[in-house]
């Protein structure tokens, strides 16, 4: 006779594996040479594409000025 914590540990441990299992299935982003982001389904088709963002331009050009002259900065983002 199995106790509570065993028959929740099995529940626990199913629920996991399920999930695992469902993900393998999920659309699972491929990034390109020429630098774009290409979204490929579980069957392996391509479903979208989309550039990929410039991750500098983001940042203050007065910060990147500072960090190339000193190595380093002191900008806090607020």
């Amino acid at each position: 006779m199995w106790n509570k914590k065993v028959i929740l540990n099995r529940i626990f441990s199913g629920l996991l594996v399920i999930g695992l299992l469902l993900s393998l299935g999920a659309p699972q982003p491929a990034a390109a040479a020429d630098g774009t982001v290409q979204v490929i389904g579980g069957d392996g088709a391509r479903i979208g594409s989309t550039a990929a963002a410039d991750p500098l331009a983001k940042i203050e050009p007065q910060v990147l000025d500072e960090i190339q002259a000193s190595g380093q900065t002191d900008f806090l983002s607020g």
